[in-house]
């Protein structure tokens, strides 16, 4: 039986497209008349259909007739009420074979189109944690669980921090920040915790060497199919030049 899990709030208004080509996710982009204009190399390998095959073909066209209304209305969804929608389901490969996937809808306000982040469930965790999906972003990433403690700590985060997932699995993320920031990085988990969408602040991360990074945190609350919230995704955007503090969004 199909399962969704829905997440409310904004639209998530980081690159996302940008963020998903550096990656090696399986992803879709759905233009808004429902045609496929980004099909990643990593769909190749999982349904076999090739990007000249399938760009300006329907993405309804991959999907079984009892999965049809259940995909529109998760797209519905994403449109009028929240950025992030998912669902499990069987899409078939070039040679009609049958793959169970977790389809991530997700509203990308940068070019008004829709992102489908297609995640083979033989390579998900069956209680629907998205650990392994997203710390294969390619930038630092840290999945947090509902007290603030690292849960995931990927190797991008190595390299921003010097700290290794073995320093920091099982701490507070807090102990990464020095004591001005505590109280705004509080408020930004709180904040994504709720029904506010992503929250952001600016501030700086310590490392091993002692001395501290100026970041920018996007929170996003990741939620099981029950539509509650498991865990907390921190993607820690580094800042090169000029750091400008900031509010967290949503308080």
């Amino acid at each position: 039986m199909a399962q969704s899990a829905v997440g409310t709030g904004h639209p998530i208004d980081i690159d996302l497209q940008g963020l998903l080509r550096k990656s090696s996710l399986s992803f879709v982009q759905v233009d808004t008349e429902g045609k496929i204009v980004e099909w990643s190399p990593k769909m190749e390998t999982l349904l076999h259909f090739s990007k000249a095959e399938i760009c300006g073909v329907e993405f309804m066209d991959l999907i079984t007739v009892d999965f049809i209304d259940g995909v529109r209305d998760m797209i519905e969804k994403v449109h009028t009420l929240c950025h992030w929608v998912s669902k499990s389901m069987p899409l078939y490969t070039k040679e009609a074979r049958r793959v169970e996937v977790s389809l991530h809808v997700v509203a990308d306000t940068q070019s008004q189109c829709i992102i489908i982040i297609i995640e083979p469930l033989s390579f998900s965790a069956i209680n629907c944690k998205t650990n392994s999906l997203w710390m294969e972003v390619q930038m630092p990433a840290v999945e947090l669980d509902l007290n603030g403690m690292v849960m995931a700590w990927n190797m991008h985060m190595v390299k921003l921090t010097g700290f290794t997932a073995q320093d920091l699995v099982g701490r507070s993320f807090l102990d990464l920040h020095t004591s001005d920031a505590l109280s705004k990085v509080h408020r930004m988990l709180q904040s994504s915790c709720r029904e506010a969408g992503p929250s952001h602040c600016t501030v700086t991360l310590l490392t091993i060497s002692g001395i501290p990074k100026p970041v920018r945190i996007h929170a996003v609350a990741l939620r099981n199919t029950k539509g509650l919230v498991i865990s907390t995704l921190a993607l820690v955007e580094p800042i090169i030049h000029t750091m400008q503090m900031d509010a967290p969004k949503g308080d």
